[in-house]
């Protein structure tokens, strides 16, 4: 079982998508991971914390891109272009 961090829900997985990125670094071809990796940023489940806004049970998903919130890009309001920017299943592992 997950150690709950703070800032962090613990969900049990349901469903995982397999998309083209998967299939890139299945076949060892994709330039932006680091190998061995676990595989999974399409997925769906049930959460298993308490998080405000949610109830334990509840289906959820999640946006698989975790900025750093220091960058200059992330200081201007701009997340998405985050210099420090992890994947979930590309630069750290997945579901």
């Amino acid at each position: 079982m997950p150690v709950e961090k703070e800032g962090h829900a613990i969900i049990k997985i349901r469903r995982i998508g397999i998309c083209g990125t998967d299939l890139h670094a299945f076949q060892g071809t994709q330039p932006y991971f680091s190998y061995p990796r676990i595989l999974g940023h399409e997925l769906s489940g049930t959460l298993l914390s308490e998080v405000d806004g949610f109830t334990v049970g509840d289906a959820v998903t999640f946006i698989p891109y975790f900025h750093c919130g220091t960058c200059i890009a992330c200081r201007s309001g701009k997340p998405n272009c985050c210099v420090n920017i992890n994947v979930f299943g590309v630069h750290i592992d997945g579901g």
